[in-house]
């Protein structure tokens, strides 16, 4: 009985990892591939973001919000990391816990939505309105955090926050809302 539960719990994490990394990485490309030349090359990025958040919340779905914490502050730093750009590093490492938290809220909302709708029958097309609430989830927190934090860097205008932060929710949405659909209709 107990190797099974962890088989489950392999498989779960197999899931969180990999599906939003694979999604998030094909609508890139369907994004790129849609602007043609005048766009950069593919980039793993928003991929190993929305792996990250998936994770958090797949800890704070079964651990709680208290241990969740923990690989918030991980993701943060590996994000800091990872993502060099101009600003200094406490900066970045303060947009990205603020991002990865309010996220993974985002997800765990999405994911109460799911319950909720299960609890009463899921068909297709509760599902396709709860995957696209997500996606609207991701970009409204997104939205609000880039423009925040545009208040705070004199490098970046409040345009360029909000276009960030709509472009960015909608990528790192549709990985996180699948990942949080399949996780609300497992049977435990």
């Amino acid at each position: 009985m107990e190797q099974r539960n962890y088989r489950i719990i392999l498989l779960e994490m197999l899931t969180v990892i990999i599906v939003p990394f694979v999604i998030v990485l094909f609508t890139e490309f369907v994004l790129r591939f849609g602007m043609g030349p005048f766009t950069e090359r593919l980039s793993y990025f928003f991929a190993i973001t929305a792996s990250l958040i998936s994770i958090c919340m797949y800890v704070w779905i079964e651990r709680g919000i208290a241990f969740s914490m923990i690989p918030v502050l991980i993701s943060a730093i590996i994000l800091s990391i990872f993502y060099m750009a101009e600003e200094s590093f406490r900066f970045r490492f303060f947009y990205f816990f603020v991002s990865i938290l309010v996220l993974a809220f985002g997800s765990i909302l999405t994911y109460a939505i799911s319950k909720v709708s299960k609890k009463s029958g899921i068909s297709h097309t509760r599902s396709i309105i709860i995957f696209f609430t997500g996606l609207v989830i991701f970009i409204a927190f997104l939205f609000i955090v880039d423009v925040f934090f545009s208040f705070l860097s004199p490098r970046i205008s409040i345009v360029q926050g909000m276009i960030s932060g709509v472009r960015t929710g909608l990528i790192l949405g549709s990985g996180v809302s699948i990942v949080t659909l399949i996780l609300s209709q497992r049977v435990r």
